[in-house]
């Protein structure tokens, strides 16, 4: 009877409280007609319910094409246990008949994450995905059509580099992969990035439940007006899936929608993102460069610091005249967001 191999010594080696990312990697799949990533979630489930320590976590399985992610947070005073697990995870029934290992999964840095590296980054809040509980898997589908935008504009068919990514681990992979590679991950998780270098400029475009992050490294006010131009063309492109959207100057590496908007600190505006979570879809949670407003926002008297573009089903694009003092800064000067905030006064959420 084969199992998957592991060196669970090896493999504790890590910090105390430290994530540790397992690839399950197959030579031979086995016989029953489970996929990979059914069988590691069987594994998982499992060991969730001969493990249930408070200190540790497991999470997964995220299928790429040729192995399986899998995430433990161990917290615990006793690493034996920790070699335990591993041991009973590689052990598991649904292993019988199989070759393969469960191996560290290898750092491979896009290098988005620097500090210096700064620019845009658009929010796309989607329907009611935020509903579904965060620990119901499958979440709901991605559409293809979506999917297809946001690889577009993220540009995979011609990029020089390529990484595709969750739980913050980048992975180099060839272009062609990416699309199989990203709707068999969106299956069983989200949380799921896809990362893009061409010419001096990164891309990266987040898929969660809730929302689409899709953001661009910029250098200077000519970069910034070239890439508003784009996320212009892109939101209404997306309407049929999307409840707001908006561009917030940032740094590359937001993972979620209440990250990307800046604290809303001014009253009578709400200071806690809890508040915009839980707002309706008629409010917005603050006013920005550029925005796309749904049918279901109400009506606007915006003056000529701005200019709107509706679509043929009442969308509203609507975006500054002047938009570099909204991009400059994490938050825009006080003077432009008051005026600003005056005009959208009536849909911008308030605190509870």
């Amino acid at each position: 009877m084969t199992m998957l191999a592991v060196d669970a010594e090896q493999l504790t080696l890590t910090k105390r409280g430290e994530y540790l990312d397992l690839l399950v990697r197959l030579d031979h799949p086995g016989r029953g007609g489970l996929s990979l990533a059914d069988r590691v979630a069987a594994a998982l489930a499992d060991a969730r319910v001969r493990f249930p320590e408070p200190y540790i976590d497991l999470d997964g399985p995220v299928p790429w094409s040729e192995d399986a992610m899998v995430r433990i947070a161990y917290r615990g005073p006793r690493r034996a246990r920790l070699a335990e697990l591993l041991s009973h995870f590689a052990q598991h029934p649904v292993w019988e008949g199989i070759v393969g290992e469960l191996v560290r999964a290898p750092t491979q840095r896009s290098g988005i994450d620097k500090p210096e590296i700064t620019g845009l980054t658009a929010g796309l809040r989607l329907g009611d995905r935020d509903v579904v509980p965060p620990a119901q898997y499958p979440p709901a589908d991605t559409p293809p059509a979506l999917i297809d935008e946001v690889l577009a504009w993220v540009g995979v068919g011609h990029a020089s580099r390529v990484f595709i990514s969750t739980w913050k681990r980048d992975r180099r992979i060839e272009p062609v992969r990416v699309r199989s590679d990203l709707e068999r991950a969106l299956r069983w998780t989200s949380d799921i990035a896809v990362v893009t270098f061409e010419k001096g400029t990164f891309r990266r475009v987040v898929l969660n439940r809730d929302c689409v992050l899709a953001s661009v490294s910029c250098q200077d006010a000519e970069d910034r007006a070239r890439e508003l131009e784009r996320f212009a063309d892109l939101f209404p492109r997306c309407r049929a899936w999307v409840t707001f959207a908006a561009v917030n100057p940032n740094r590359m590496i937001v993972h979620r929608w209440r990250n990307f908007f800046s604290a809303l600190t001014n009253p009578p505006y709400s200071p806690y993102w809890e508040d915009v979570l839980d707002a309706p879809k008629t409010l917005v949670p603050d006013v920005f460069a550029l925005q796309m407003l749904t049918p279901a926002h109400g009506p606007l008297q915006l003056g000529p610091a701005w200019r709107m573009e509706t679509t043929v089903d009442g969308y509203r694009i609507i975006e500054a005249r002047d938009p570099e003092p909204w991009l400059t800064r994490r938050s825009p000067d006080h003077a432009v967001l008051t005026a600003g905030r005056a005009e959208f006064d009536s849909i911008i959420v308030r605190g509870s």
